[in-house]
């Protein structure tokens, strides 16, 4: 389209130039005064053929580039009410998306809250006399009886009382109740074992210990080697270093034994900072103290937690761990859910 407008913008020019060309071989130059009047002299039919010519040129191509406008404004304008329809359509979409969506959140919300419980199994209670049917007896003679059970007792009629010998009854009754309980019994089985309850979610939690007595100096590392619970691998036994496999709220408790006559701090660190503290102080008395402290925190994949030796009132602190007499020095952590 610029090519377009550009290249008849470059007639338009030549046309000016050849006028003006005209002038000078006519020995006048070009002025848009005189062309204005001899165009007023056109109008009287006095201008040369030429310039009608001319005249008629410039109008066509100046027609052509209106032409040429108001077919990209009605393009321009198409592709407005297009693109005007297809984000109404996205929208729609994102709407039916976020309904679908609902509903299958839904859906796993009411299968974690009521699980599918096992149906009890069908109890059979004996019919009482109300509940039997009628029998039809049927002798080995082929003489008919019919034996009738009512709720105020037993009323049997015997059409054949003066008959003797060896007479083999068969009783025939009606299984289809039974029947029916048992086979719905049985697809509610079927349908319990095609759709298994979800998985039982394990709770991320550690519980460390110090297997024996050992001494840390001020800003060493404690690192408990005996490993007894990891659910969610976060502990490592060989440096003391937890590391939180999922984001969310945790406690972490550590209790601490100190020996006779010490005096230390131990401190929780959380990437490098210090978020908790406890202190054993048995420095007055002869016998061991035991020390615990509880911290509440929210952490994030990949957070680093674990218990440092603080401040110290000798060069190291002893901290014991003897589960047979004592007790053991223990770290423990566990995610709320």
């Amino acid at each position: 389209m610029n090519d377009k407008v550009s290249a008849m913008f470059v007639n338009f020019i030549l046309i000016i130039c050849v006028c003006d060309c005209f002038g000078f071989l006519d020995g006048k130059r070009f002025n848009p005064g005189n062309q204005l009047r001899q165009l007023q002299n056109h109008e009287h039919g006095n201008q040369p053929r030429q310039w009608q010519e001319l005249v008629t040129f410039v109008y066509q191509k100046i027609e052509g580039m209106e032409r040429l406008l108001a077919d990209k404004d009605e393009r321009v304008d198409q592709l407005e009410s297009k693109m005007a329809s297809q984000e109404q359509a996205i929208l729609q979409k994102d709407a039916i998306i976020d309904r679908l969506a609902k509903r299958v959140s839904d859906l796993e919300t009411i299968v974690m809250v009521n699980p599918i419980q096992e149906a009890p199994e069908p109890q059979s209670h004996p019919k009482s006399n109300m509940d039997l049917p009628a029998l039809n007896i049927t002798t080995k003679l082929g003489v008919s009886q019919t034996s009738s059970f009512e709720a105020d007792g037993i009323r049997t009629t015997d059409d054949s009382q003066q008959l003797s010998g060896e007479n083999h009854l068969l009783y025939q009754t009606d299984k289809k109740e039974e029947a029916d309980t048992m086979s719905i019994s049985k697809m509610w089985r079927s349908r319990q074992n095609r759709v298994a309850a979800p998985p039982v979610k394990q709770t991320v939690a550690f519980h460390t210990a110090l297997s024996v007595r050992k001494s840390f100096k001020t800003g060493a590392i404690i690192i408990y080697d005996h490993e007894m619970l990891d659910h969610g691998d976060g502990y490592s036994p060989s440096d003391g270093l937890y590391i939180a496999p999922e984001s969310g709220t945790y406690v972490f408790t550590w209790t601490t034994l100190g020996s006779s006559h010490e005096e230390f701090q131990t401190v929780l660190i959380v990437n490098g900072a210090v978020r908790g503290s406890s202190f054993s102080d048995t420095s007055g008395v002869g016998d061991y103290h035991q020390s615990t402290a509880v911290v509440v925190l929210t952490l994030n994949p990949g957070d680093h937690v674990f218990i440092r030796m603080g401040v110290t009132q000798l060069a190291q602190g002893d901290i014991v761990s003897e589960d047979i007499r004592y007790g053991l020095s223990t770290f423990s952590g566990w995610k709320l859910d």
